[in-house]
């Protein structure tokens, strides 16, 4: 599938603005964002449920909006799951699967309802109703209704939005491996970063309706372009640097850069590129805070702060620590 220079107004908002992406068959691609930066909208205007204002989408060869044509939701190939799941109360979770294979035999409709439902630990709860289901399996069922007319594309709005910590890590292994199967070209909507980076082979970075980075989770996290598609992965220490013969250096000490110019630039350090050092830079401990994984130690060089991630006992508030930088997970930002 392939959107192109797609663009969204709702009066004088914005909502989207010339996004351009393509999925691809077997990938899930997750597309982050806070609240309100206009990934639900571009994701319905991708399934037909809003039109865009301008742009392309096109999928398998075929033009689905744009240059006056607007192919109908139900004609698209494209499975959909809602927050909510919106499974038919009235229905099985085998009859909710197989709703949507219109004009099959009764038998093979089952025969596909059954496969789909065993592909997600479902097959014994195939003639539950809705409301003797768990959240879990009410999202695998309508993940499973999504899947069973085989679209070419699948887009989850949230899908774990509403599960509880512990089932919401078990459901994205189960629920991953599924999606994989179908060879679908998956988009995942979220805005949680870490669900992103485990779930996605590709991450689309949206911010106020334009997509601000995109790559491989790694790449993103590692390398990104500006410090707010940096912020959308997690912490991060943006402070000003200065890069010389082939060296980059910020008060909190310096790392190699490749092809870089020399002059005034960002630096982008996360909590895991600052390190206990024997001859680093001398950084005063103004904060910590504990949070499960490893300790927030908050410090200070002259007027610059940064926050580090230290796993080990954390030094006290007031100590003055010698540290460095970790050049894996330092970089310079392309854009402030």
């Amino acid at each position: 599938m392939t959107v192109r220079s797609v663009t969204k107004r709702f009066g004088d908002v914005l909502a989207v603005d010339e996004v351009a992406f393509e999925l691809h068959a077997g990938r899930i691609t997750c597309l982050l964002g806070p609240s309100g930066c206009g990934k639900s909208t571009l994701m319905r205007i991708i399934a037909g449920l809003e039109a865009a204002d301008e742009g392309e989408i096109e999928a398998e060869a075929r033009l689905l909006e744009g240059a006056g044509v607007r192919v109908q939701p139900e004609q698209r190939r494209i499975g959909l799951v809602f927050q909510d799941f919106a499974l038919f109360p009235h229905l099985t979770a085998l009859a909710n699967v197989t709703f949507g294979l219109k004009g099959k035999p009764a038998a093979e409709k089952r025969k596909i309802g059954m496969e789909l439902l065993d592909r997600f630990g479902l097959a014994d709860r195939a003639s539950s109703w809705p409301h003797n289901l768990s959240g879990g399996e009410q999202q695998r069922v309508a993940i499973a209704r999504a899947l069973a007319p085989r679209p070419s594309a699948l887009l989850l709005d949230e899908p774990f939005s509403g599960l509880d910590g512990d089932l919401r890590a078990h459901l994205r292994v189960s629920v991953l491996t599924g999606l994989r199967d179908s060879d679908a070209a998956v988009l995942i909507v979220t805005h949680d970063p870490e669900e992103a980076m485990l779930l996605g082979d590709d991450l689309l970075l949206m911010s106020e309706g334009r997509v601000i980075q995109r790559g491989t989770p790694e790449e993103c996290y590692r390398r990104p372009r500006s410090a707010v598609a940096a912020r959308l992965l997690g912490r991060a220490n943006v402070l000003p640097a200065v890069v010389e013969s082939g060296r980059a250096e910020c008060a909190f000490g310096s790392w190699p850069v490749e092809q870089w110019p020399d002059g005034p630039a960002t630096a982008m350090l996360r909590p895991e590129a600052l390190r206990p050092s024997t001859n680093g830079v001398a950084a005063e401990v103004v904060a910590v805070h504990f949070g499960g994984v490893w300790y927030e130690v908050h410090l200070r060089v002259g007027e610059q702060r940064a926050t580090m991630g230290l796993i080990d006992q954390p030094p006290a508030v007031g100590d003055v620590l010698k540290i460095d930088i970790a050049p894996q997970h330092a970089a310079l930002l392309e854009q402030a």
